[in-house]
């Protein structure tokens, strides 16, 4: 395996320096190899050689950590290449109007939580999209609707997080998403569908509803990453701290996801 300057790493947990070359490794002789035992942590990248497919695991060992000054022994690297000049662009939309809501509280943590080339924009207007009307021909939709159109169509990917109400998601929410069937914003764009309640269940019926919807919507929707978050309203607060260290874990888990499918759609050359 091949490594080059123009791959970088990245630490997943709080007080780690992110961003940095793999560069010394090279240059302190440090060999990277499967089995190698030795470090608590489990250690995933992504590379250019045809040979080493994405996400397999590799246990460095625990002197790579120390020499190099990175700090905790145990945690999880994830790599991704720097010749991404601009930020990913992410849209966030909740399906919530509640001010203190827990899903929109769950973007709001995914946020918090995404590295310096992820941009994640929470969709902040859903209350102000009209009811859908199919009589009118796409192009002589309303500008709250136009504008919606145009940020999921400017993003790179989606998150969505939908409350469960009645077994299934809000109005409001399937509302949004009608507006976009015929214009076809959401073709082939990749989505994380994510639905949380204060329950056990964590809405999963309004997920399946949400995962339905996006699916006939042709969404390429994120398998893995895409689930329901139980207990939510006990695992977040408001403003989007989390509660729960192990749904911390799960948010950069969602976000990871959701960017290793946009760099394959971009690099598959099926973005416009």
């Amino acid at each position: 395996m091949s490594w080059s300057n123009s791959y970088r790493w990245r630490w997943g947990l709080r007080g780690c320096r992110p961003g940095f070359s793999a560069a010394p490794f090279m240059g302190a002789g440090v060999a990277l190899g499967l089995g190698v035992m030795g470090l608590g942590g489990v250690h995933r990248w992504s590379s250019p050689d045809a040979s080493v497919s994405p996400g397999r695991q590799v246990h460095l060992p625990m002197q790579t950590i120390v020499a190099n000054g990175m700090g905790q022994r145990s945690g999880i690297w994830r790599h991704s290449p720097t010749s991404r000049m601009v930020p990913m662009d992410l849209l966030a939309i909740s399906g919530s109007l509640r001010l203190d809501s827990t899903n929109t509280a769950l973007l709001r943590a995914i946020m918090a939580l995404a590295p310096a080339d992820l941009r994640v924009t929470l969709y902040a207007d859903l209350a102000g999209l009209p009811p859908f009307d199919p009589g009118l021909e796409p192009e002589a939709a309303p500008d709250p609707v136009q504008a919606f159109r145009d940020q999921v169509r400017a993003a790179d990917g989606v998150i969505i997080c939908t409350p469960e109400y009645a077994h299934g998601m809000p109005g409001i929410l399937k509302n949004a998403l009608e507006w976009t069937v015929a214009s076809g914003e959401f073709v082939d764009k990749p989505v994380a569908a994510l639905s949380s309640s204060p329950s056990a269940s964590g809405g999963e019926k309004a997920l399946a509803w949400l995962t339905q919807t996006l699916s006939v919507m042709s969404a390429h929707i994120i398998p893995d990453i895409s689930q329901p978050i139980p207990f939510g309203r006990s695992r977040v607060r408001p403003d989007g701290e989390i509660v729960d260290p192990a749904l911390a874990g799960t948010l950069r888990a969602i976000l990871d996801g959701l960017a290793r499918a946009v760099d394959a759609r971009t690099q598959s050359g099926s973005k416009p």
